[in-house]
Formats: C-alpha cells, structure tokens, sequence
C-alpha cells in the first residue's frame, strides 16, 4: 500500500524510515485490534528493521491482551525469538493475569475445540513465562498456589481450565479474594471510623 502511495506521489525522498514504520505500525495495531492473526507475518516482513519489527509487535501484544486474544498471541510468538520473548514479559508483568481474565471464545467455538485451545494457551505461557507450573508461586515455604491469577478470571477461561485436575484446586478460589486498597477495606469494616 505504501508503495504504491510512493509510486504515485512521487514523494518517496519525503517518507523515511520513521514514517515507514509508523505506517507499519498502524497496520499492525489494525490489524492487532481486530484480529487478523494471518496478516502479522505480511506485516512483519515489511519493516525496514528487525528492531522496528519488534517494537511494532510487542506494542500490538498489548492491544491483544488487553482483547484476550490468545489466537493473535499465538501467531505472534511465531514471529519472535527467545530474547523478544523474554521482553514482552519484561513490557507487560502482568501478562499471564491479562490473559485469563479478558479471555473470550470465538463465537464458533464448541466444546471439541477446547483441548486444541488449551494447549494453545499452554505454549504461550511457557514460552512468555519460562514457567511450566505457571498456577504456582514460590515462596519462602514452597510452591503455593497463585491466588493472583483467579482474582478476575473470565467466565470462558474458567471453562477452558476446569478439566486441568492440576489447576481445580486454584480455580476452586476465584472470586473469593478481592484486590483493594487498605484504606477502602478499612472503610468497609468500619464506616463511621474517621479515616482520609
């Protein structure tokens, strides 16, 4: 599309490689919001730097989370090498809680899908996390469970994760512990205490 722009306006000595980039991010983020998980190679392919290349991807990652587009993720990691790999997870540290809780089926998605999808789900998380017991947290006395990632869980991730015997046990907590501040529960508890 930019070529052909370039061809007709004679304005090629005008577009350098920022505007070039930047016309393959907008396509990106584009495409990214929408989606189009088959475009992202195409898209890739056109930067005029690998570094560009990177940075335009990582920057539609956070368009896919927020979407809970695993499908898009997915095709992404395709595209990117272990240390661009270890950057998204470096740019978004709270990727996997992300991801499971603005997670949505397809609307053509039955329950025949849902092994396929979840072994999608799994390589994503291996390859961003570098965690294959991603459910649990070490701590001082051990391996816990992650409450952290049930707090906002969404309803299809739910589904997805229920035939995993490992997780039943964490997904048995969601909704059950609430994310506030320390003022607001003190508020909650007591209401007529004077408290700023």
């Amino acid at each position: 599309m930019l070529n052909t722009f370039l061809r007709y306006t004679d304005a090629e000595d005008l577009v350098d490689y920022s505007i070039t980039n930047s016309f393959y991010n907008s396509l990106l983020y584009n495409a990214a919001d929408y989606g189009m998980k088959d475009s992202y190679a195409s898209i890739f392919n056109k930067y005029t730097s690998p570094e560009a290349a990177r940075d335009g991807l990582t920057e539609a990652i956070g368009r896919m989370l927020n979407k809970g587009d695993l499908e898009s993720i997915n095709a992404v990691l395709d595209l990117l090498d272990n240390q661009n790999k270890t950057m998204i997870m470096a740019k978004y540290p709270d990727f996997l809680e992300s991801l499971l809780s603005n997670f949505t089926f397809d609307t053509d998605v039955t329950p025949a899908d849902y092994p396929a999808i979840r072994d999608r789900l799994y390589r994503v998380i291996n390859e961003i996390t570098y965690r294959s017991q991603w459910w649990l947290r070490y701590t001082q006395f051990g391996y816990v469970y992650d409450l952290s990632l049930v707090n906002r869980l969404s309803t299809d991730m739910l589904t997805l994760l229920s035939i995993d015997e490992n997780i039943i046990p964490l997904l048995c907590a969601r909704n059950i512990f609430i994310t506030d501040s320390a003022v607001n529960v003190l508020k909650q508890s007591f209401p007529q205490a004077p408290v700023v």
